[in-house]
């Protein structure tokens, strides 16, 4: 590397690691350092995270109110080109997903939970975490109305969670006695929670969400998981798409509850149908490669299966009922060209 290239920092700096701009994964991948800065809160240190190079970051809006209440904003810089320091301190992470976790990683959310006054906020009996509002959830999820329309006749309050503040998040996570949503970064709002609060889960997929497993555990969480879904195709968890329907496990968690059940135009087979037709359209869109299904853009990376037993499981189970028609292949191939063009002309 070319010295006139690197940049030089004449002091010491506290290196956080790599910072993700997503609620969910800045939560449990990137806060795993800042612990430091609460036990050296005295000592007059730059606290640096990692972006990516030339990147001009700018954190999100929750991101950027969890370092106001949490103290730190103003000793933080972001590194976005080879740098070189008087000296660099690495703490040791005060969590790893499914291997540890440590009491000074909790008291960062226990010290942004208490910087909010949630006694300015509204306390709930019961609320529901909405994801209709957010706009990948839109793309990737299909369904969710079964669920508003069974926990809003049930009497809970509903909540679209990314038109709140952080400080309302908060407060809602901590003033309400049970809370329930879709299995994701919803859950991961718990951090945030008293010891032993109870949370119901949906789940949208047979993929475990280990570091919602850690979070029960470190929260000691009263927690109830719900699998509701219907997985026809093998979808990270990240990614989708999820066909969330009324499954008998809900059905017998509902009357177990003396619950009122959702309206049958909600849950009826004719519905079931066409949101499996919307459901398998999505999966296209996003796996439609050479006019044939595929499963991922890097064909060497499967989840839980290898290449070879998905092939196979590809060509024996996972077929369509609604078969892409030569409109739809038109479309597609010719928004491919279209991505490509626009690759060229920025190069």
């Amino acid at each position: 590397i070319d010295d006139n290239k690197v940049e030089y920092l004449d002091e010491e700096i506290i290196y956080l690691g790599y910072i993700n701009n997503h609620w969910g994964h800045f939560l449990i991948d990137c806060s795993t350092r800042l612990y430091y800065y609460l036990e050296h809160m005295d000592e007059n240190h730059k606290y640096a995270f990692l972006v990516n190079e030339n990147e001009d970051y700018q954190a999100i809006a929750p991101i950027r109110r969890f370092f106001e209440l949490l103290g730190i904003a103003e000793c933080l810089i972001f590194i976005h080109k080879v740098t070189k320091c008087k000296k660099v301190i690495i703490p040791e992470q005060g969590y790893m997903i499914n291997a540890y976790y440590s009491k000074q990683f909790l008291h960062v959310f226990e010290r942004v939970a208490e910087s909010v006054d949630c006694s300015r906020y509204p306390s709930y009996e019961k609320v529901y975490y909405s994801r209709n509002q957010f706009r990948k959830a839109k793309g990737t999820e299909i369904g969710e109305n079964i669920l508003l329309d069974l926990f809003s006749k049930n009497g809970f309050k509903i909540i679209s969670p990314e038109q709140l503040t952080l400080d309302e998040q908060i407060a809602v996570v901590r003033n309400t006695k049970l809370l329930c949503g879709i299995v994701g970064t919803l859950g991961h709002n718990m951090l945030f929670a008293k010891p032993e609060q109870h949370m119901i889960l949906v789940n949208k997929t047979h993929n475990i969400n280990v570091a919602q497993m850690d979070i029960n555990k470190m929260k000691n969480l009263d927690m109830t998981y719900i699998d509701s879904y219907l997985a026809k195709f093998p979808s990270l968890i990240g990614n989708g798409p999820f066909l969330i329907t009324y499954s008998e496990m809900l059905n017998q968690y509902v009357e177990s509850h003396n619950w009122k059940k959702p309206a049958e135009d909600v849950i009826s087979e004719t519905v079931l149908k066409r949101n499996l037709q919307e459901y398998e359209e999505m999966y296209r869109s996003r796996n439609l490669k050479n006019l044939r299904l595929v499963y991922e853009k890097n064909p060497d990376r499967f989840d839980y299966f290898a290449p070879d037993h998905l092939l196979e499981l590809e060509m024996r189970f996972y077929h369509l009922e609604h078969p892409a028609t030569m409109r739809e292949k038109i479309f597609y191939q010719y928004n491919r060209l279209k991505r490509a063009f626009r690759r060229i002309v920025k190069r």
